[in-house]
């Protein structure tokens, strides 16, 4: 699964322009990607049926032979068929390779809407008309006002458990932009690692607000965290207001603990029961506590699914847990 999908960053430079080769749903979805996050330019559209469709939010919709026309620095591919055909039509224009961009789509690609309006939020948050400038200034300069004081305990806990020196190993899974965690980084009170299946995006929001991260962040979904990250990497696995944001919560739960160390903490942070308050975005999945246990019930396909278990897991140990105020917390250690 490729999230980084939404948006090649690493193949495209900021204020380039961009012709989108398909006017279907995904290139439509790059459009409205493209007005999020404001990064580049779409300067046209190609389409087969461009004499009927005329333009698409305002940008002109044209066929391949107007390509000639055009002044443009790369061409997406933005279909879920026929990419060989595309890009052996482009070829017969002479279109150097090298400004062709072909991307996965289809079943690969998860639902870009609800990343889409994760950027909106970001957007705003970055440009301090969001709910919480303070938070976002403190995360950019790693201040203490976005860093939750009470991980140091665990981290603390684990220092002197571990038989190895060295700073303790920390992964901020689902991140965002700018981890909170980044205080500790800063100050050297532990190896920080984040990931995020957004990380790409995120890097072009950084760019245009001139924020600059000094600790690795890398694409990747907590349900694949093992693939990512490798087995058993990390003292201390932190998520936070993330984990209803996930395809698949149980994969997730499962991930978090693949790659915490034995005797390492999974600390798990998150709004109580927030999908139900819309079934919007990526807020697919109602998460709560039952005596102790991190449970979830998702929407799927239309239905309210039965309340299943997330930390249902041999070797996952609850050592702490609350539910108060619409907010829960809780903390698993990984039992040798």
């Amino acid at each position: 699964m490729n999230l980084s999908l939404l948006f090649p960053y690493n193949d495209i430079e900021k204020n380039s322009k961009i012709i989108i080769y398909g006017g279907g749903g995904v290139g439509r979805e790059y459009i409205s990607f493209f007005k999020a996050i404001d990064y580049c330019q779409c300067v046209m559209v190609v389409d087969k049926d461009y004499e009927t469709i005329k333009e698409i939010d305002g940008i002109p919709v044209r066929g391949l032979q107007h390509i000639a026309d055009c002044d443009y620095d790369k061409i997406i591919i933005a279909t879920d068929f026929y990419k060989k055909e595309f890009r052996s039509a482009l070829a017969d224009l002479k279109i150097p390779d090298e400004k062709i961009i072909t991307v996965a789509t289809g079943a690969n690609r998860s639902d870009p809407s609800g990343f889409i309006s994760e950027l909106h939020y970001w957007e705003g948050e970055f440009s301090l008309r969001g709910r919480w400038p303070c938070n976002t200034i403190s995360r950019a300069n790693q201040g203490r006002i976005a860093f939750p004081v009470w991980i140091m305990e665990w981290v603390y806990r684990r220092s002197i458990e571990k038989e190895t020196h060295g700073l303790p190993r920390v992964l901020d899974a689902g991140s965002g932009p700018l981890s909170m965690l980044s205080y500790g980084h800063k100050e050297s009170l532990f190896q920080l690692t984040c990931i995020d299946p957004l990380a790409a995006a995120y890097k072009g929001l950084r760019n245009k607000y001139g924020y600059e991260i000094d600790y690795p962040m890398f694409h990747g979904v907590c349900e694949e965290l093992l693939e990512y990250c490798g087995l058993e990497r990390f003292d201390i696995v932190w998520m936070q207001n993330a984990l209803d944001h996930s395809q698949n919560p149980e994969k997730a739960v499962y991930g978090l603990y693949s790659v915490a160390s034995p005797g390492g903490y999974i600390i798990i942070n998150g709004f109580v029961r927030e999908g139900s308050k819309g079934w919007s975005g990526l807020h697919q999945h109602d998460l709560f506590l039952e005596d102790g246990r991190l449970c979830c019930e998702s929407m799927r396909g239309g239905s309210l699914s039965d309340k299943y278990l997330l930390d249902d897991i041999e070797g996952l140990k609850c050592i702490q847990y609350s539910q108060n105020d619409g907010w829960l917390s809780i903390v698993y250690q990984k039992v040798q």
